[in-house]
């Protein structure tokens, strides 16, 4: 994925290669793990994405427990419905 490739999605644009989520063209603050998530989220849109896909994505070399994973997903989710509420 080049530093160019950017995401539209609403009113957010994502550029995962830049490590960048606007809104409105204003930055929007994410975790590490939550950039992550999303990174393979978008750029696998249309597809259903498998937990282990997304457990090995993420959390690379590590083994965690299914929570973190909803835990993550939780946060992302109302991040972003905090700012659009049409995400919820």
């Amino acid at each position: 994925m080049s530093k160019q490739t950017a995401f539209q999605f609403g009113d957010f644009r994502f550029l995962p290669g830049a490590q960048a989520l606007l809104y409105k063209g204003q930055p929007v603050g994410l975790g590490g793990r939550d950039f992550d998530i999303l990174t393979l989220l978008v750029t696998r849109a249309g597809e259903v994405v498998s937990k282990a896909d997304l457990f090995t994505y993420a959390w690379p070399d590590y083994i965690v427990h299914d929570h973190n994973l909803k835990v993550n997903v939780g946060n992302l989710r109302r991040s972003l419905a905090e700012l659009d509420p049409s995400m919820e």
